[in-house]
């Protein structure tokens, strides 16, 4: 009985088929922070990883499944930068502001990657698709906000209240001003680190006792 040949090319290995989806989202990146989301095409991609057009569909469902990678990217960088930078200090306030200057710095830094993140909107492309925001584990990771925040309250440094409110509050302030210096940047504002400095130290301030006398 003869053996049965198989017909095609050999299935990829997983480290092969790994290595590939990692070049078609690091492609994909780069496009994006040249070109903008809405200019970039599957076969730019496809082109830029030095593959068919075809191929990262066999990866990918399309371009906003590939963008969400390019996001969960950012987010695990943002996150490392922000623990070691709270991992220098000592006193819950101080943890607390290292972590604010850090997240803004991050993105301030990387404008293309802020109007990337938050300027291109998340949608399902199927009944199977879910939003990034429900299936990123780094997302997750924004809690450190709100852990910060408790741990001052805790200590008596903040007064008692609600620290998932606190935390969206402070990231309002910081992604506010990031909006206006990133996307009217025509406009001459008072330099980044002192906006962002003020912010963080009156947000501190009007959760301290002090700020009820």
């Amino acid at each position: 009985m003869t053996e049965k040949k198989t017909v095609g090319r050999p299935a990829k290995s997983l480290e092969e088929a790994t290595e590939i989806r990692r070049q078609i989202i690091e492609a994909a990146k780069s496009l994006f922070a040249e070109e903008g989301f809405d200019n970039v095409s599957m076969r730019k991609i496809a082109v830029r990883a030095g593959c068919s057009a075809r191929r990262p569909y066999l990866y990918f469902s399309g371009k906003q499944q590939i963008v969400r990678y390019v996001w969960e990217d950012f987010f695990v960088e943002l996150f490392d930068l922000c623990e070691e930078a709270v991992s220098a200090e000592a006193s819950p306030i101080g943890r607390l502001r290292a972590f604010a200057q850090c997240y803004g710095n991050y993105w301030f830094s990387h404008p293309e990657r802020f109007e990337l993140v938050y300027m291109v909107k998340d949608q399902v492309t199927d009944s199977d698709d879910v939003l990034y925001v429900d299936g990123s584990s780094a997302v997750g990771r924004y809690v450190i906000a709100e852990d910060l925040i408790a741990s001052c309250m805790q200590s008596g440094e903040f007064r008692e209240g609600d620290p998932q409110f606190a935390s969206q509050l402070l990231f309002a302030n910081i992604h506010g001003i990031l909006s206006l210096l990133i996307n009217v940047s025509e406009f001459k504002w008072a330099p980044f680190d002192d906006l962002l400095r003020s912010s963080i130290e009156m947000f501190i301030f009007s959760h301290t006792h002090q700020s009820q006398h």
